[in-house]
């Protein structure tokens, strides 16, 4: 409020905020479930980190979120969706992950063959958007930081991947299934409330229609 040309991008370090996105599988989430486990009654989405082997992901990341601070048209205050956007689940990813999986859970003492049936199945499951931040430096994004790599990659990073589940136990997919989804943000008219996030959208088999929640 205070910059001298609000609306000139270089004013603003960073210039632009993103959300990156990308469906996802989750060991943990596969793993625990009701009774023993209730998903329902966590307090916010998981939060995990970036490293952690237990999140794969299973489509290419996309730009899920992407603010300017210099446009003059941003809202100040009620419901703004984004565009959405359409995730293709594919057979490399899930292939890769299926590795993946594959030896960490031999790392954690599991047996072979058991290994590699678990692995296939949390490799082929969808358990929620993974979401991590974008920093735009400078207007001609030579200086970018991101939490995770350009494909989505784990690194080192303080800031954790978010992981809002879709349901309480994860859907069985298969490549060539697609995910949509966009987001429905609250802006209040008070500066201090934080705003309310809402993800919209559905999930799509293979030749199938949306099955949209």
């Amino acid at each position: 409020r205070f910059a001298l040309r609000p609306t000139d991008p270089a004013s603003w370090i960073p210039h632009r905020i993103q959300t990156v996105a990308a469906p996802a599988s989750w060991a943990l989430h596969f793993g625990l479930g009701p009774p023993a486990y209730d998903w329902g009654g966590i307090k916010g989405p998981p939060r995990i980190f970036n490293v952690d082997a237990n999140l794969q992901l299973l489509a290419e990341p996309a730009l899920l979120e992407d603010i300017s601070f210099a446009d003059p048209d941003l809202p100040t205050a009620g419901i703004v969706r984004t565009p959405p956007v359409t995730f293709a689940l594919t057979s490399g990813r899930m292939r890769a992950n299926a590795k993946t999986y594959y030896d960490h859970f031999c790392a954690k003492g599991s047996d072979e063959e058991e290994a590699a049936e678990l692995a296939e199945a949390v490799a082929g499951s969808f358990s929620g958007l993974a979401m991590w931040p974008r920093l735009v430096l400078d207007i001609a994004e030579e200086f970018v930081v991101e939490s995770r790599g350009s494909a989505g990659e784990p690194r080192e990073s303080s800031w954790q991947t978010l992981l809002p589940l879709v349901t309480e136990r994860p859907i069985p997919v298969s490549a060539g299934d697609s995910v949509e989804v966009n987001l429905a943000v609250e802006l209040r008219e008070e500066v201090a409330k934080a705003p309310r996030y809402v993800l919209e959208g559905g999930y799509c088999a293979a030749g199938l229609a949306p099955d949209s929640d």
